[in-house]
């Protein structure tokens, strides 16, 4: 099949397309597929209120397109006290699509997330309906 592309979008499929008007691939013996979303991923490199403590993650771009990958859904690595920082310097400038699951833990994931004294409900309500503009979850502990 002939896959034509107008844009960035996938204009129409067929056996042969003679069309000038759009972009013609021939994608024979590769498989065609909409863009992948992989479901855990840690996007966020650090977190911690006391200073950055680096945790191992990945760099969406760099990871995302070549793999097929067009949206990660970030599992839980930052909470309330991190998210701002974590959208303005991470999901705001991909171009992976980036969805988050906020951790209830206000520090984020690691240490924070397996102790019950530093779950804050309240803090992420809060920051779920701050108008972050930013499709977010909310991730229990483990």
């Amino acid at each position: 099949m002939d896959v034509a592309v107008s844009g960035d979008r996938i204009a129409r499929v067929a056996p042969r397309i003679d069309d000038p008007a759009v972009k013609a691939l021939n994608v024979e013996g590769l498989y065609v597929t909409p863009g992948l979303i992989d479901i855990h991923v840690h996007v966020f490199p650090f977190r911690g209120a006391d200073g950055p403590t680096w945790q191992s993650s990945i760099v969406p771009d760099a990871h995302s397109f070549r793999a097929g990958v067009t949206t990660f859904v970030d599992a839980g690595t930052a909470g309330a006290d991190d998210f701002p920082r974590f959208k303005q310097h991470w999901i705001d400038r991909s171009t992976t699509r980036i969805l988050a699951w906020l951790n209830i833990a206000a520090r984020g994931m690691g240490d924070a997330d397996q102790d019950p004294t530093n779950f804050d409900s309240a803090r992420a309500a809060e920051m779920v309906v701050s108008g972050q503009r930013v499709d977010l979850g909310v991730r229990r502990a483990h």
